[in-house]
């Protein structure tokens, strides 16, 4: 199901981008980020917000866990990428979605379900007053 995101915090600012890469969660293995370790040295610049349960080392800057959802929105708006390569099943992912209303570019693959929906995740408009929309393209991909 599509979360309840508030697009009046998360939108793109249009920010100066200097972050390479940006990821914002949980830090575990789940979340794909031994994946992000593997291939760091891609990205020049990379930055981790939330608690870190993962015992490897962390390829960037690590900021902690962060409450305030405006300062979240603007380290989505100063990133060029998110990542959101999770290992196992995520049922949408939140921060997916929010990093793109914010104009990043989401690196992801089959097992983040909000990629799955035939939507721009970008467009605030796919998060409001939509619900029959969302449901019917839930039963649709169920073939109910």
């Amino acid at each position: 199901l599509k979360p309840t995101i508030d697009t009046t915090i998360f939108y793109n600012k249009n920010l100066e981008r200097t972050i390479d890469l940006l990821y914002v969660g949980v830090i575990c293995q789940a979340k794909g980020v031994h994946l992000l370790a593997q291939r760091a040295k891609e990205f020049a610049n990379i930055v981790f917000i939330g608690d870190n349960i993962w015992d490897g080392q962390l390829p960037g800057q690590y900021l902690g866990k962060i409450l305030d959802k405006t300062v979240i929105s603007d380290y989505y708006n100063r990133s060029k990428s998110f990542w959101g390569l999770c290992s196992w099943p995520e049922p949408f992912g939140l921060t997916s979605a929010e990093a793109s209303l914010c104009g990043c570019k989401v690196l992801s693959n089959d097992k983040l379900g909000c990629v799955s929906f035939n939507e721009d995740l970008s467009d605030p408009k796919f998060y409001l007053n939509n619900n029959e929309k969302c449901f019917s393209q839930i039963l649709e991909k169920m073939s109910i």
